[in-house]
């Protein structure tokens, strides 16, 4: 029995292992950003749409690694970030309701 991993940085960071073909839950969650659903807004520290949902979502993969001991002292840093390294879907939209993939242009 795998962990329960409730927690929405945890089940990001499996999507991330798997890809996004693999994670259906993450089409769920772009579509809800797309259309500014509040309890999805709520799993986020803060409202990076400020009010108003975006026209398009994209997503990229990083590496994190933990920062070195003396930079955490000095700046309080837990991680240090790499990338991005790539796509992880393809750019999302919201067109009649529905999540479509976004044309180029």
């Amino acid at each position: 029995v795998a962990p329960h991993q409730p927690r929405l940085d945890w089940q990001m960071w499996f999507a991330a292992l798997r890809g996004c073909r693999r994670s259906p839950w993450f089409a769920s969650f772009a579509a809800r950003l797309l259309g500014g659903s509040p309890t999805v807004l709520d799993l986020l520290e803060h409202d990076p749409f400020e009010g108003q949902p975006p026209r398009y979502l994209r997503s990229r993969v990083y590496s994190y690694r933990f920062a070195p001991p003396e930079t955490r002292r000095r700046t309080g840093q837990w991680w240090q970030r790499e990338g991005p390294l790539g796509r992880y879907c393809p750019v999302f939209t919201l067109e009649d309701g529905r999540l479509q993939v976004a044309s180029p242009g």
